[in-house]
């Protein structure tokens, strides 16, 4: 039977706990309670069609499953979310140029199987994501950002109402604390790309940014805060966002049409990279297998007069 894990209102009065817009790119948490999504607020969009500007900006949610939400019920929609769904960044249209504000937050993605550990020795439930700001020039630039997540999302926090209103965005809940781990802006070359991802202990974020070459590169970062930490090395650059072993020490890239792998546990191997396959058109969309044995991607191959992905697996 099919249940519908958010409850949907899109019309006032709206519904704590409920969404107003669509979501994307599901991703269950380690302990299968929670679901984090990408999230776009239909009531915005139309506000503003309405008023003449861009408001359907693109942003961060989740849903704590087990915490039911009622709604009115619609030809479309039940009349009942499984769970509690709250948006967890803060998105504007008209970022401070030089400031952490952001227009656009996507690419993301858990911290960790079961969160980080604090400075504090306590786990923190959280997202890494990507999120553009502006320079001071106003030119937007992706940056790496994270967000805490309380485990208590009821709570309505000092920013307002977690259901928004007609002309606001839903806000986050209390205890919600969204912070930017890196600053590129200013530097050679500016920016951050692709999907960021956390190692299975939640210690180390990878994401890609471009060396002193210019070339793209997986750099990783504690969600503590730190220097970026370079990991790959690899001539021309990686084309793909890492994916990481179960077991925390080597990531998965692509470089052209090369499967590379590459150590990033501690010690003289790190940033050692090997080719575990070279085969084109271009492997993508790597995922390892959970007791870390074989890698299985995607690559375009003829099929019947049409251009189709398949499924491959390797083995490691």
């Amino acid at each position: 039977k099919i249940r519908f894990a958010d409850g949907r209102n899109a019309i006032a009065p709206y519904t704590p706990g409920a969404l107003r817009g669509g979501t994307h790119r599901h991703e269950y948490s380690g302990d299968g309670k929670w679901v984090g999504f990408t999230y776009n607020d239909e009531v915005m969009r139309a506000h503003g069609l309405k008023i003449g500007k861009h408001l359907d900006l693109r942003t961060i949610g989740v849903t704590k499953l087990g915490t039911a939400v009622e709604v009115p019920k619609t030809e479309q929609f039940a009349s009942r979310g499984e769970g509690f769904s709250v948006l967890v960044v803060v998105v504007t249209p008209d970022p401070k140029p030089g400031s952490d504000e952001i227009s656009h937050a996507a690419s993301d993605s858990w911290v960790g199987t079961n969160g980080y550990r604090r400075a504090d020795g306590g786990k923190q439930l959280a997202r890494a994501f990507i999120g553009t700001v502006r320079d001071a020039a106003n030119e937007p630039v992706d940056e790496l950002f994270i967000v805490d997540i309380p485990e208590e999302i009821t709570k309505r926090g000092p920013l307002g109402p977690l259901e928004g209103s007609e002309t606001t965005f839903p806000m986050p809940p209390d205890g919600t604390v969204q912070r930017r781990l890196i600053r590129t802006v200013g530097t050679k070359f500016p920016g951050c790309k692709g999907n960021a991802r956390s190692s299975p202990d939640g210690e180390r974020i990878a994401f890609r940014m471009r060396d002193e070459r210019g070339e793209w590169q997986i750099f990783l970062m504690s969600p503590r805060g730190s220097e970026p930490q370079q990991a790959t090395f690899i001539e021309g650059g990686v084309t793909t966002d890492a994916r990481w072993h179960p077991s925390g020490k080597f990531l998965a890239s692509v470089a052209g049409t090369k499967i590379i792998v590459t150590e990033v546990a501690a010690g003289e191997g790190f940033g050692k990279s090997r080719v575990l396959i070279d085969r084109g058109p271009a492997p993508y969309a790597l995922v390892w297998s959970h007791d870390g044995k074989t890698l299985a991607y995607n690559r375009i191959v003829p099929t019947g007069g049409r251009e189709v992905s398949q499924i491959f697996v390797c083995d490691f």
